[in-house]
């Protein structure tokens, strides 16, 4: 299986709930996971490994709300197929939470550094009324509304493993 494209969508409600689904699509030419998950129970032990392998990466990574440390924890985990089954994807929803408060708030996020293997986009969707003051994620970003950031991560891309996006909450 090759990975073709990737897929994050950040929901940040004012209580300070992230809700993050993360989607990899796949060509898979061999029909390795067509016929893995044809049988339940295969399927089930494959979603279990998937689940603790995202939820291991993620233990890897140091994510600050406001300078606090915050924990994302793996939901759920399904895999599907995009039209055929010679394209699955993997969904993951993630969550963590953070304390924010009304005004300036700050997300970081440290990660090992790398470089992108396939490409990828991410949309992040703060409540409305909030102002996306600043954007570092080492990659293009555009700012829609005030409170819908869009990110562009072509292959190839060299990640030096720090994000950080400043917001004002209204």
């Amino acid at each position: 299986m090759k990975p073709i494209n990737g897929y994050g969508f950040f929901v940040v409600s004012e209580s300070g709930v992230f809700t993050h689904v993360i989607i990899f699509e796949y060509l898979d030419k061999e029909l390795q996971y067509y016929n893995l998950i044809k049988d339940e129970d295969r399927r089930a032990e494959e979603l279990a490994i998937l689940r603790e392998n995202m939820q291991e990466f993620l233990n890897e990574e140091e994510v600050l709300i406001n300078g606090e440390r915050s924990y994302m924890r793996v939901e759920d985990v399904e895999v599907g197929f995009a039209g055929n089954k010679h394209l699955p994807y993997i969904q993951y929803i993630v969550r963590f939470l953070g304390s924010l408060k009304k005004g300036v708030n700050i997300y970081e996020d440290r990660y090992s550094p790398e470089r992108t293997t396939y490409r990828y986009s991410v949309a992040w969707l703060f409540p409305p009324g909030t102002e996306v003051l600043e954007v570092k994620l080492g990659t293009k970003s555009v700012i829609k509304k005030g409170h819908i950031l869009y990110v562009e991560v072509p292959k190839g891309t060299y990640l030096n493993g720090y994000e950080k996006i400043v917001f004002c909450l209204a």
